[in-house]
């Protein structure tokens, strides 16, 4: 009976759009607006959406702002040209601005999970190294591991771009990161490298064991997260 409750109201609220109603999923967590929303921050309306996103779908989710407030329950995109959030507001696409959001969450309609977003001020960098704005927190704990998606030209892979006319030539590629004591190392392709990054030879032994690959994300998140429970808390 809830979950009929839970439907029927969102589709009154976003009987707007059609690609949000696409997207509608019964066991999604954020469905239900608690009804505490408060804005303090000037939303912007969008001329024209963006060319790339985080995740090309709209997800349910929550936009918890700098100013201590938090929209919540709102289908959102998240827009890295730009690096700004697009969301659905009083039926019309809204935009808020990368500097006002402390960080976000929401239910991926398409990987059946919570994803977890912070601004990377959050984080105290013991070095100059760059990242994006807002970068999806997979694993937090003594190895935190970071996960960002970057636009990248074709006849340059080494180089990112901010906005390019010549779409095709853009790529967007997923790139993994370890932050330890203050300190961002990205995440190789080679196995040994990263058995250096954590130095234990109790996970070294998981690792062959199970015939990791570090260029494989849910081998990646195994070997954290194994690090942080087994080897960290020794």
């Amino acid at each position: 009976m809830r979950i009929a409750q839970v439907i029927l109201i969102l589709v009154a609220f976003f009987s707007c759009s059609e690609t949000a109603l696409s997207q509608i999923l019964k066991y999604n967590p954020y469905f239900v607006r608690d009804g505490s929303d408060t804005i303090d921050v000037a939303i912007t309306r969008l001329n024209q959406l963006g060319e790339y996103y985080y995740d090309e779908s709209w997800n349910a989710g929550n936009i918890y702002l700098v100013n201590g407030d938090s929209l919540m329950g709102y289908y959102i995109r998240y827009n890295i040209v730009n690096n700004s959030l697009e969301l659905i507001v009083d039926n019309a696409f809204q935009s808020i601005n990368k500097s006002n959001i402390a960080g976000f969450d929401w239910f991926s309609a398409n990987r059946l999970n919570v994803e977890r977003f912070i601004n990377r001020n959050e984080l105290d960098f013991g070095t100059d190294k760059m990242l994006t704005y807002f970068p999806e927190l997979l694993i937090d704990g003594e190895v935190t591991l970071l996960k960002v998606k970057e636009l990248i030209s074709h006849q340059s892979a080494d180089s990112p771009l901010l906005v390019n006319n010549e779409m095709d030539r853009i790529v967007v590629m997923d790139k993994l990161f370890y932050f330890r004591n203050g300190e961002l190392t990205e995440v190789s392709g080679g196995k040994n490298r990263n058995l250096r990054f954590f130095n234990s030879e109790e996970l070294e032994d998981y690792v062959r064991e199970n015939n990791f690959n570090f260029s494989n994300e849910g081998d990646v998140k195994r070997t954290v997260d194994f690090y942080n429970k087994t080897v960290a808390d020794q």
